[in-house]
């Protein structure tokens, strides 16, 4: 750490009064409606954003006077710290879309298959043993918690078997799941070629107004099956301060920049890249066409935070994401792919 520019800013800092005032994006939820984060918070030159995934809770600080993020597993109780500036997201990118190109080539060399048909493969086999996984695609908004059931799945299937884990699993999937119709049918397999979506995302030029910012109505869908209803605002309309506005943006650009390489090899992993950036001001979530819940953004100005909300907590130890080894592929489930191969 710079201790010279440490002080500088901490100088700065009470120069402008260290008590300023913060600003927190949350979403109050009712029912079961997941949103890309549960709050944000701003102050100064520090962000946070917290998250819970698949049960997972994590959090990520951004230190834009450091030019720092730090991302945080609460489960694991793990920290990984990375560089924020324009470079090291530069990088952060040619490395993303350099390990795609060296597991395609490894994969290939071990298999004789390319990634995408090595996926469709392995989509292939998850949905005949979860049939509900037939018909989606990698990057529609039902696949996640789809394929964490499926694992779900798998593994008691696996654990029920004892010793015979491979015997059990086989047997899932060769009755096709656990949900089946009345007559006893599991779903039709995914055809060949699943596109990353089959959803599709519906604008009717319906507008509302919530909480005095105006948003835009959009519908997704399958087929006719509404999956999610939201009301999103672009971010210059929130009517954030200067100070928050900015930081949100760079975290936009953060994020558009590290998944830049790998959004080159799969353009269509974001069917919604072209689009201003926005936040829902509220969602309805659905499930088998029934609504299961709701989640709205409340933002609140003139907060107090703890001291500490930007600090990383004590006892958590530092974990590292590595390179791929380019002189084996000890990381490659070898066996598993050299049965898909037979």
């Amino acid at each position: 750490m710079n201790i010279a520019r440490t002080a500088l800013l901490s100088a700065f800092a009470l120069a402008t009064g260290s008590a300023t005032a913060a600003t927190v994006l949350e979403y109050d939820t009712t029912g079961t409606c997941a949103t890309e984060f549960d709050r944000m918070r701003f102050d100064g030159l520090y962000a946070r954003i917290d998250q819970t995934m698949q049960d997972t809770r994590m959090s990520t600080i951004f230190d834009d006077g450091e030019q720092l993020m730090h991302m945080l597993m609460h489960d694991s109780r793990n920290v990984m710290t990375m560089e924020s500036d324009d470079d090291a997201i530069e990088f952060q990118s040619d490395v993303g879309k350099s390990t795609l190109f060296f597991a395609a080539n490894q994969t290939r060399a071990l298999t004789g298959m390319d990634t995408n048909q090595l996926m469709e493969q392995a989509r292939a086999t998850q949905a005949a043993a979860c049939p509900e996984l037939a018909q989606m695609g990698f990057a529609d908004p039902d696949y996640a918690d789809a394929a964490a059931r499926c694992a779900q799945t798998m593994q008691s299937a696996a654990a029920d078997g004892g010793a015979n884990r491979a015997d059990s699993i086989g047997a899932l999937i060769a009755q096709g799941g656990r949900e089946r119709d009345a007559a006893g049918r599991a779903a039709p397999p995914p055809a060949a070629g699943t596109a990353w979506s089959t959803t599709r995302v519906e604008r009717d030029g319906r507008s509302e107004t919530i909480a005095g910012i105006d948003c835009e109505v959009k519908t997704t869908r399958r087929g006719d099956t509404v999956l999610l209803e939201e009301c999103v605002a672009r971010l210059d309309t929130l009517g954030l301060d200067p100070s928050p506005m900015r930081r949100i943006e760079r975290i936009v650009s953060i994020g558009e920049g590290m998944s830049a390489g790998v959004s080159e090899v799969y353009p269509d992993m974001d069917p919604e890249r072209d689009q201003p950036a926005s936040l829902p001001l509220r969602r309805t979530c659905y499930a088998d066409g029934k609504q299961t819940g709701t989640a709205t953004l409340r933002i609140r100005r003139d907060v107090e935070l703890a001291a500490d909300v930007f600090d990383i907590p004590k006892g958590y130890t530092p974990f590292d994401a590595e390179l791929p080894d380019t002189h084996g592929i000890d990381s490659m489930d070898v066996d598993a792919l050299l049965q898909q191969r037979r």
